[in-house]
């Protein structure tokens, strides 16, 4: 879990995150509506998930 890799949602927030997840699987990740999607799609998949920072839109 070294690189850090940003997924912006469909509400426009960015999540910069780091996992253990192989790097061909992150190109591939769905549009997440929300943080919540999200973090339950890492969970769901059994992959670590550390969050570094949440950029919210207003």
């Amino acid at each position: 879990m070294k690189e850090l890799y940003t997924c912006v949602l469909k509400n426009g927030d960015a999540i910069s995150f780091k996992t253990d997840m192989p790097k061909e699987n992150i190109k591939d990740l769905p549009t997440f509506s929300n943080q919540h999607n999200f973090n339950s799609y890492f969970k769901s998949s059994g992959y670590n998930l550390e969050i570094d920072i949440i950029t919210k839109t207003l």
